[in-house]
């Protein structure tokens, strides 16, 4: 499903704390990874020579040390190495080698903040060029050099062809990790407009809703789970006036360590690259979240304005090829 991984990089250790993440997928998926590292240009329009190159053997050095990290551990790998606005340039890289998932941290070189994710991890996100996994920045400091596992993973469905493309996903991480699914159905309450309180006959209808959307659910993931998933699997079925909020605390009372869900629901809006749900998630949620991108290319659906060109500056030559490990092969 995801053979092509993308790894942005940024040269801090909070960056780095997202490599036994990159191990694992790339374990569950059999893809190989890409480090990127993209060293971001002066505002200057001058650029001091000398300074520029000993930046430059820096940043190959970093990305050299790094790709033989994930090479010891058995995963296929390259680096690269460019040069621009560091949000854009992931982006584009992304779109050009038809990446099918890229890892980000939520928080890199500028260290933890009061936002949940930081600015370039937001720009990228904001994109939706392809499938992300976003890793908190403070689990992946405290995983850093630990073998990372995904024992409870949360599968929020709503029933919907489009949810339903995170399916594949599910089922090998609970093959390769033996992963726990728990697919999460949140049945909201229908909002009557009444100026008073509900009449015995209203409450009793929306109950009577209430309960025929959970036991549907309920035969939908039975369903799932014979022919689709084909593993043992749990089910919630809560009943909330927000569902966002009903998954947050799923995610805290049962132990979550994953939430996978798709990028959109039954709802999809096509001009936007998230819906609610997924966005919700990205801005609020506390553990590593997998979103799959059910739409193709929604980077297309922006207005060219929304994504400058990158120019160049004076003195500073354009670089977009791999480096040489020395016997002419990029790394």
């Amino acid at each position: 499903m995801f053979k092509k991984i993308l790894v942005p990089l940024d040269g801090s250790d909070l960056a780095e704390g997202i490599l036994p993440h990159v191990r694992a997928m790339a374990a569950v998926f059999d893809a190989t990874v890409t480090l990127l590292h993209v060293s971001g240009v002066p505002s200057q329009t001058a650029v001091d020579p000398l300074n520029w190159q000993l930046q430059k053997a820096e940043a190959e050095a970093y990305l050299r040390a790094q790709v033989d990290g994930l090479e010891k551990a058995g995963v296929p790998v390259n680096g690269r190495l460019l040069e621009g606005v560091v949000a854009e340039r992931i982006v584009e890289y992304a779109s050009q080698q038809q990446a099918d998932l890229i890892i980000l941290n939520s928080h890199g070189q500028g260290g933890l903040s009061e936002w949940n994710v930081s600015h370039i991890a937001q720009k990228v996100l904001q994109r939706g060029v392809t499938s992300i996994m976003l890793v908190r920045a403070t689990q992946a400091r405290d995983a850093l050099g630990e073998a990372i596992g995904y024992r409870r993973v949360l599968v929020p469905l709503d029933g919907s062809r489009r949810a339903e493309c995170v399916l594949p996903a599910a089922r090998m991480l609970a093959e390769e990790e033996q992963a726990e699914l728990l697919l999460a159905h949140v049945t909201t309450r229908p909002v009557i407009f009444n100026r008073f309180p509900a009449t015995e006959e209203e409450r009793a209808a929306t109950g009577w809703l209430i309960e025929h959307n959970r036991s549907a659910a309920a035969g939908y993931f039975r369903e799932l789970a014979a022919h689709r998933l084909a593993a043992d699997v749990q089910t919630a079925l809560p009943v909330g006036d927000s569902v966002t909020q009903a998954l947050h605390q799923l995610v805290a009372e049962e132990a979550v360590d994953l939430v996978l869900l798709s990028a959109h629901g039954r709802t999809a809006e096509r001009q936007w690259a998230y819906g609610s749900v997924a966005g919700n998630f990205i801005a609020n949620g506390s553990v590593p979240l997998l979103i799959v991108q059910d739409l193709p290319q929604p980077l297309s659906q922006q207005p060219e304005a929304a994504y400058p060109r990158r120019q160049p500056l004076q003195g500073v030559r354009e670089k977009a090829g791999t480096f040489s490990n020395g016997d002419g092969e990029g790394v």
